[in-house]
């Protein structure tokens, strides 16, 4: 899903590439090869969209969403190099990646979960989530939020890949996709150890364990 974010918000200030990888000109040349132009699109605050920070809690804190646009040269780009930009800057991000063919122009927003606590930032780059490929002919308005948290969840939400249960914090669903990633990265691992293997009764040993963690998966 693509947004509409209102004017109060717009930055539009362009951002040199060597500026974003200045102490790594190897990841300069590649993030070059690959992207054309970067924006500083738009910028989401208390002061541009008049809601607020979410004070004294013990979960995390949003005080500002940046908006970061990325004109492609063609559908492929590293995600590192998304990796390296996110840790250069403090705020959570949210990237549109903008690709023009002839007369058709795609959009896919991509973004992962980082977060301020109120003793200190703390940054959960493991993961990126993105929408598929978009034609940017409609963008629905920004969702109705009640606090930079709320509105951070909200637009997260779209690129995740199942919805949040009503007692989960957004830390605590993240760190529940991570976990069943990793389960089934297991799976799949056991599954191709299972064709390859010979031995019946390793076949019996491996089958027992696929079962289990199936079921600890499903549960």
């Amino acid at each position: 899903m693509l947004f509409h974010y209102p004017k109060p918000t717009l930055v539009d200030q362009f951002i040199a590439k060597n500026k974003l990888f200045k102490k790594n000109q190897t990841d300069l040349r590649g993030f070059s090869s690959q992207v054309e132009k970067v924006t500083w699109w738009f910028k989401l605050a208390p002061k541009t969209l008049n809601i607020p920070v979410v004070e004294n809690t013990k979960s995390y804190c949003v005080q500002e969403i940046q908006i970061i646009k990325l004109e492609l040269k063609n559908q492929t780009l590293n995600e590192k190099y998304l990796m390296a930009i996110d840790k250069g800057i403090p705020s959570p991000l949210i990237f549109e990646l903008h690709v023009t063919n002839g007369n058709t122009h795609l959009v896919q927003v991509k973004a992962c979960f980082k977060f301020a606590l109120e003793d200190g930032l703390k940054n959960h780059l493991k993961q990126y989530y993105q929408s598929d490929w978009l034609h940017q002919t409609t963008r629905a308005e920004l969702p109705l939020a009640t606090n930079m948290n709320n509105l951070y969840e909200r637009l997260l939400m779209p690129l995740l890949p199942f919805n949040k249960t009503i007692d989960e914090t957004l830390p605590q669903y993240v760190l529940r996709i991570t976990l069943m990633k990793k389960v089934e990265s297991q799976i799949k691992k056991l599954e191709k150890q299972l064709i390859n293997e010979k031995q019946f009764n390793r076949k019996v040993e491996l089958n027992q364990q696929l079962r289990e963690i199936k079921q600890e998966f499903d549960a």
